[in-house]
């Protein structure tokens, strides 16, 4: 008898735990907004225009201008579609497209996975994610 009472204590103690290891989804986190709504008491900067949210962009590290950001996110998003899976290709046009823009000197590196330490001139480097993969753009020299 003593058994079963330890056995119900047991199952009652036993029950799921509410939090999950799981990260929750980008479409849970998501919020709609209105037309009229610029930007969030948290950001001082107005959001994404809805043309970038085509691809997933997280900053990492910035040191760019904001018009000089999202002209790079326009760059890369136009290298990517062009260029699809081929890394260095896409890097060369993101770099080429720079040194045309904003004066010689930028180097583009694109990938999964890598280390890096660099020197960069102030406010001209950006590191983000785009579509799963890195990207680092930076202006030295």
């Amino acid at each position: 008898m003593a058994n079963k009472k330890k056995n119900k204590k047991n199952k009652k103690n036993k029950k799921k735990n509410p939090i999950s290891n799981t990260p929750p989804s980008p479409q849970s986190m998501v919020k709609p907004t209105s037309d009229s709504q610029q930007s969030s008491p948290l950001s001082p900067r107005p959001p994404l225009p809805p043309v970038f949210f085509r691809n997933t962009v997280l900053i990492k590290s910035n040191d760019m201008s904001y018009k000089m950001k999202y002209e790079a996110f326009d760059i890369v998003d136009n290298a990517f579609k062009k260029h699809l899976l081929k890394d260095k290709e896409a890097a060369e046009e993101i770099k080429k497209e720079f040194d045309k823009r904003h004066g010689p000197h930028w180097h583009c590196i694109i990938g999964a996975s890598y280390g890096l330490y660099i020197n960069y001139r102030p406010k001209c480097h950006i590191f983000f994610y785009m579509s799963l993969r890195s990207v680092l753009l930076f202006k030295y020299g």
